[in-house]
């Protein structure tokens, strides 16, 4: 399916980004929506390129990023 695809490689840049990134401090939610924001920019940036494998490239980071966010609020018991 190609859903599970698309998990496959936001999983698979969520483990790149947690090797990348394991020594830095937990990000503020300010720092999330900024990192968050820089990386929906690069999403645009392609689209406005016409750079679709770029665009899909920036859409899974800007996913594995969110799913960051949201697995530090999980592990520290907020609750959905």
């Amino acid at each position: 399916m190609l859903r599970d695809r698309i998990f496959q490689l936001i999983e698979q840049e969520r483990e790149r980004q947690s090797l990348k990134f394991a020594s830095d401090p937990i990000a503020s939610d300010t720092q999330f929506v900024t990192i968050v924001t820089e990386e929906l920019g690069e999403v645009c940036r392609a689209i406005n390129q016409g750079k679709r494998a770029e665009m899909l490239k920036e859409m899974i980071q800007t996913c594995a990023v969110i799913i960051a966010h949201m697995e530090e609020d999980l592990h520290f018991g907020n609750a959905v």
